[in-house]
Parts: structure tokens; C-alpha cells; sequence
């Protein structure tokens, strides 16, 4: 009888433990306590939470944090700022500087988002939907 119970307990799907939430291996994270020397080259979307100090290049989003630090240029296709970046921002498609964020450096951008509270001290470049952007440094 208790083979029997045992076997209905792992049968019931009610008794299965619940699997993790799947995390996207496509986004690197720089944690809250890591500082990370040099450039950052790829083709996955980043996340800062801790501090860059140098170049980051990607193909896909950056999201710097609210306790994230860049020193250095970015270029990306998106570029999210909650922190804080000093430096020049290339962004392809879009640059939203969010409430908490502050950015030390000129822009360029096809689509930039500047919400009430945060902090842009730079010049702007707008280029066209699609027309690739000049990049503000060289990789």
C-alpha cells in the first residue's frame, strides 16, 4: 500500500515542485557590486546594476539601472537609462532617459525620451528612422 500511495504522489501533477521562471540567456548582467574594466562587445542585450568603465558596443538593448554607473561611450540599438552614464550614447533606435537617470554626454539617436525628474547635460542628434547614425567615437 504505500508503494501504491507513493506512486499516486508522483503521479499527481499537484505535488510536482514548480519549475524556476525561465531567464532569457541573452541578457548579461553586470551585478550591483561588480566593476567591469574595458569594452564590452557583443550581440546580447545588457544590463547594468553595478559599474562599466569603458566602451560597451552591442547589438541589442543596454538598460543601465538605477544603481548602474557607465564611464564611457555606448552604442547600441536601444539604450535605457535609469542611472547613471558619462559618456556619449549612440542609440539606433531608441534612448529613454527615465526619472532617476542622468546622462553626461552628447546623444545621438533617432528617438529620444526624456522623462520630467532626469538629468541630460549634452548635445542632441537626431537622425531619421532607419538612416544609420555617425557614431560619436570610434570602435
Amino acid at each position: 500500500m504505500t508503494q501504491q500511495s507513493s506512486a499516486q504522489q508522483t503521479s499527481n501533477p499537484a505535488q510536482t515542485p514548480p519549475e524556476a521562471p525561465a531567464v532569457p540567456s541573452t541578457t548579461t548582467v553586470i551585478f550591483t557590486d561588480a566593476t567591469v574594466n574595458g569594452t564590452i562587445l557583443g550581440r546580447d542585450d545588457i544590463s547594468v546594476e553595478g559599474a562599466v568603465v569603458g566602451k560597451i558596443r552591442v547589438e541589442g538593448t543596454v538598460t543601465i539601472e538605477r544603481s548602474g554607473v557607465v564611464r564611457g561611450p555606448i552604442q547600441a540599438d536601444t539604450v535605457v537609462v535609469a542611472g547613471k552614464v558619462t559618456g556619449n550614447i549612440t542609440a539606433r533606435t531608441r534612448l529613454q532617459l527615465q526619472m532617476t537617470g542622468s546622462i553626461k554626454g552628447d546623444v545621438t539617436t533617432c528617438s529620444f525620451t526624456i522623462e520630467d525628474g532626469s538629468f541630460f547635460d549634452g548635445r542632441s542628434h537626431m537622425t531619421k528612422p532607419g538612416e544609420e547614425p555617425q557614431f560619436l567615437y570610434q570602435p
